[in-house]
């Protein structure tokens, strides 16, 4: 069976059904108003899959820079930011590789981002440090992961959507010794199925807060939601905000 990267072409991320508007307007408030930046201000989006984040922010008037190790969501975010007619700057990287000194104001690592970077480098805070060498002297940086305990504990182990003919069907597994959840989505219809893998690492509070001032920033804020609801045990997610 041949496995396909989930971010690559055909993805079902492309078309996933929960990445409304709303919730994209929902979340760059969030992230505008714990910046605190002024218009024109540079900031890095790290993961930023086919750039609805980046493109949003551009829109509301700051200098956007965007990268993600998967072609076609680095295209797919160049077609939506020119039909949006604004201007991003698409680099199609992984955030291990970024080579940035010293130049954005505020970076972003939303969704999974920071479980997939750290899926290659365990518990090294080496994971973090090209994001601190990016930013400039007090700048921030946001980041976004699902809560391990809860994840863990509402993790379904199959989920088919759609009708018997045609639809998606998704395998989960959670391995407690990486704390590697390993998603596989089966695209299935009359003429083809395709498959798709997708991996990333959970992270408890503990380990989180540990591995993001081990690289060197400081906690300015812990979040449970982007309505800024405090962040307890049974938060499906987790957002801290760190100073550089």
């Amino acid at each position: 069976m041949n496995e396909l990267n989930f971010f690559e072409d055909g993805s079902p991320f492309l078309n996933h059904p929960l990445l409304t508007a709303e919730r994209t307007n929902l979340e760059a408030d969030f992230v505008e108003g714990q910046l605190g930046l002024n218009k024109g201000a540079a900031i890095l989006d790290v993961g930023c899959g086919f750039g609805r984040h980046a493109i949003e922010l551009a829109k509301r008037g700051y200098q956007v820079t965007a990268v993600d190790p998967a072609k076609a969501m680095i295209e797919r975010g160049q077609a939506d930011a020119a039909q949006a007619n604004v201007s991003v700057q698409f680099h199609q990287m992984g955030g291990e590789q970024l080579q940035f000194n010293n130049q954005f104001d505020g970076v972003i690592a939303l969704f999974t981002t920071l479980g997939q970077l750290s899926a290659a480098h365990g518990e090294s805070s080496q994971a973090l440090v090209p994001i601190f060498d990016a930013l400039k002297p007090r700048g921030q940086f946001i980041v976004e992961v699902p809560q391990l305990e809860t994840a863990v504990k509402h993790l379904k182990p199959f989920d088919q959507f759609g009708t018997d003919e045609q639809g998606t069907r998704i395998h989960r597994e959670f391995d407690e010794a990486s704390q590697i959840v390993t998603e596989r989505f089966e695209l299935y219809g009359p003429d083809d199925t395709r498959h798709f893998l997708l991996k990333y690492k959970l992270f408890s509070v503990e380990q989180l807060t540990k591995l993001i001032t081990e690289t060197g920033f400081t906690i300015n804020a812990t979040f449970g939601g982007y309505d800024q609801s405090p962040l307890v045990e049974d938060c499906p997610i987790m957002i801290v905000v760190g100073q550089k």
